[in-house]
């Protein structure tokens, strides 16, 4: 995963985002959306008709949503980065 974040970091142009209803629940990706918006990469969002932007509720429940989202932190990505 390491070589992954490095590429969303450092060799990618624009990253795509696709909005499914779990994108945001899937804690690789958002190691990766976390890594794009560090490395200031071009981002676009193509969302699905279902997909919903994280509020504030969604923001307060992410532990218990992703239980295991503690395994980006050997990538440097805590919580308060998501």
């Amino acid at each position: 995963l390491t070589r992954l974040f490095s590429y969303v970091g450092q060799d990618t142009e624009t990253f795509l985002i696709l909005g499914s209803p779990a994108i945001l629940t899937r804690k690789w990706c958002v190691g990766e959306m976390v890594t794009a918006h560090r490395n200031n990469v071009k981002t676009l969002l193509l969302s699905w008709p279902t997909f919903l932007k994280p509020d504030e509720k969604f923001i307060e429940d992410f532990p218990t949503l992703v239980p295991d989202y503690g395994e980006l932190a050997s990538h440097g990505i805590g919580l308060s980065d998501v």
